[in-house]
């Protein structure tokens, strides 16, 4: 661009005064257009050629030569003169005349300002003297004030400031917040969603403008990408806040995976705000969360694609969804599952209303498949040179400066920008921007709860149907009429909940409020909590010594054989650890047992529930009662087991075989098919 203004420019009224250290060929491409040439002190004596060949070169500070281009080339030798001593003093000074003239086109001098210098206008002796080109500007701006003279119009603009206030930005772009004075107010019926959150630089073309980002234009999407320092949290922060403050939780949701230094953590208070999620691998929760969240973004994608098939140019679906992911890297070396499930809404997304916000702090931590389809960066202070060019696919200088939210700008251009500073106390203005709004959040983010409390599950039923869990899947209850279920088989090792389950049906069954009466049976072959229960209810009948065991067992049997069942009575009948029961010296209770199974096959009015380890029933295949428990395929396996499923007819998904099953969590399954469940907790 140089040489085309050396060439043109005095066509346009436009004069050029050029200063080098030394001559080289970009200098020599330049010599031809350039008239009136000055050689000062060069450090190499061929290089005084510019004026003329065979001159000495100069020795001194200010001394060289002047080259007029005017007729024939004319040489003059000169010495500047040195405008940094200090001006004289009062008595020094004497009085002195300082004027300003106007040179004519015929080269006359005409006198357009004159000030006599008097003791007011020379420093004082014992102060510190400016000097002479201190001296000399001043008098010339005082001469361009009297005169009316207007300053120069400034080809160049300064650089952006290093901070820059929030509400600056916010009343340049002309933006009413929808949160003001404490209070909300109608957000605008807009069909696309804007960000204002700072200002963009382009030095070339001498522009300044506001930045802004406009989410429903091109991919819908956002890359942020800085080393620690760069300020990647303040770019953070000023995008959300500037999306929060336009726009109510009905047009704009935000969910938040924080995998940095807790970054995000301070917009959970946003009314906004559906889930800030902080996946750790020691925090099941947190993990379950995570897929969860995936799992609701793949729900919104699949309603929002049928809803707008055929509607091709139509609004955009709202509430516009926005997914903020902190720490990509740690996402893609944690959860490359979860990474992985994000292209589909980096491919398609945007046009459903799902936004993808992706900071990370190094270019590679983004796989091609993703970083190729999002158009729109913010590229702040990076390591190398190198990691500017793979990231914004050009060459460009680093930045010069560490500025906290200094960077490149990439949209249709590249330019500098600079992130705005975010409002003045910020957690104090999200606190009150929850408080006071009454609309519609954002759906949160559930998980499967630890502990359910068996009392939390009867209260959502009508005490008909046995409360089997919540569903992992869906969160919803599973509650399956007992008379119609009426052998269950429990597996799972020591300690997994099975003796819970039972506890757990025999308090529903002695509960219940309608339907026919049920009496209870309880045989804890092993050390059980079933025999806490003996105490509350009189309907219970709980026994744990083998011998008394037999005999009630055989007593049952009877009852059975002469169909002495009382009408409207139902039998629940409770085994825990059956697989004592075959034990060596147990001969006669696994006798007993073997009766009641052969017993048990089509009696309408007992049932029967049964826990045990496979390893010990595994080897019993002969037994009736093992035999009748496991062809029913019915029951629950508490464990990871495959094993354990398949002797029920199921096989456990992948998908669910990496997870950490707490307490009381397993596999429900009646009749071969199988769901994933949270078994409720008995409160002794």
């Amino acid at each position: 661009m140089l040489d085309v203004l050396v060439r043109q420019g005095r066509s346009l009224g436009m004069y050029l005064v050029l200063a080098n250290q030394d001559v080289n060929s970009h200098v020599d491409q330049l010599l031809n257009n350039v008239g009136w040439r000055i050689a000062l002190k060069v450090a190499k004596p061929e290089e005084i050629q510019i004026i003329e060949r065979g001159l000495p070169s100069p020795v001194r500070a200010g001394q060289g030569y002047l080259r007029l281009s005017s007729g024939a080339s004319e040489i003059i030798e000169f010495q500047a003169g040195y405008a940094g001593f200090p001006v004289k003093t009062r008595s020094e000074a004497g009085e002195e005349t300082f004027r300003i003239f106007e040179v004519e086109p015929d080269g006359a001098y005409r006198e357009v300002w004159k000030q006599t210098l008097t003791s007011s206008l020379v420093m004082e002796a014992e102060a510190l003297p400016p000097k002479e080109e201190e001296f000399i500007l001043n008098n010339i701006r005082q001469a361009a004030r009297a005169l009316n003279i207007r300053p120069a119009r400034r080809i160049y603009l300064d650089p952006l400031p290093a901070t820059i206030p929030f509400e600056a930005v916010i009343e340049e772009a002309g933006i009413q917040p929808v949160f003001r004075e404490g209070k909300w107010f109608p957000g605008e019926d807009s069909l696309h969603v804007v960000a204002y959150w700072g200002k963009v630089d382009v030095p070339e073309l001498c522009l300044q403008d506001v930045l802004s980002l406009d989410f429903d234009g091109k991919d819908g999407h956002l890359w942020i990408v800085g080393a620690p320092q760069s300020g990647l949290e303040l770019a953070l922060s000023s995008l959300i806040m500037s999306l929060a403050l336009r726009y109510t939780p009905e047009q704009v949701q935000f969910y938040m995976v924080e995998l940095g230094a807790g970054e995000l953590a301070p917009f959970e208070t946003l009314p906004h705000t559906g889930a800030v999620i902080y996946p750790q691998h020691d925090d099941p929760q947190e993990i379950e969360r995570l897929r969860r969240l995936f799992n609701l973004l793949e729900q919104v994608f699949q309603e929002r694609s049928k809803a707008t098939k055929g509607m091709r140019g139509k609004a955009t679906p709202r509430p516009a969804l926005f997914v903020v992911i902190n720490s990509f890297g740690e996402l893609r070396a944690n959860f490359p599952d979860e990474a992985d499930r994000l292209t589909r809404f980096v491919r398609d997304g945007g046009r459903l209303g799902i936004h993808l916000i992706i900071a990370s702090a190094r270019g590679p931590e983004l796989t091609r498949s993703i970083s190729n389809m999002i158009a729109r960066r913010l590229v702040l202070q990076l390591v190398s040179k190198d990691d500017y060019l793979d990231i914004i696919g050009k060459p460009v200088p680093p930045l010069s400066k560490s500025i906290p939210g200094r960077g490149y700008w990439v949209d249709d251009g590249i330019a500098i920008a600079q992130v705005t500073t975010p409002p003045a106390n910020v957690h104090e203005q999200m606190q009150a921007m929850r408080e006071a709004w009454h609309g519609v959040t954002p759906a949160p983010v559930e998980i499967l709860p630890a502990e359910i409390p068996l009392t939390a599950l009867l209260k959502e039923d009508s005490r008909t149907l046995l409360p089997v869990g919540r569903a992992y899947e869906t969160l919803e209850t599973i509650a399956v009429p007992l008379e119609e279920n009426p052998t269950w088989l429990i597996l799972g090792p020591r300690e997994s909940g099975k003796s819970n389950f039972l506890a757990c049906a025999a308090r529903w069954a002695l509960e219940r409020e309608k339907g026919a009466q049920w009496e209870v049976r309880v045989y804890a072959l092993r050390r059980s909590p079933l025999t806490a229960l003996q105490e509350r209810f009189s309907r219970l009948r709980v026994l744990s010594v083998p011998e008394d065991i037999v005999q009630d067992v055989q007593q049952l049997i009877e009852v059975l054989q002469q169909g002495e069942m009382s009408e409207g009575k139902r039998l629940l009948i409770l085994i825990d650890d059956l697989g004592f029961a075959f034990q060596p010296g147990r001969e006669a209770l696994a006798q007993a047992f073997n009766t009641l199974g052969r017993l048990l096959e089509g009696q309408e009015h007992v049932v029967l529930i049964a826990s045990g380890l496979l390893d010990e029933l595994r080897m019993q295949l002969a037994s009736p009662l093992v035999k009748l428990l496991r062809q029913n395929r019915t029951g629950l396996v508490l464990s990871q087991n495959t094993s354990e499923a398949d002797w029920l007819g199921a096989s456990i998904p992948l998908a669910y075989r990496r997870m950490d099953l707490p307490l009381g969590r397993g596999y429900f399954v009646h009749k071969g098919r199988l769901q994933l469940v949270q078994t409720p907790r008995w409160e002794k």
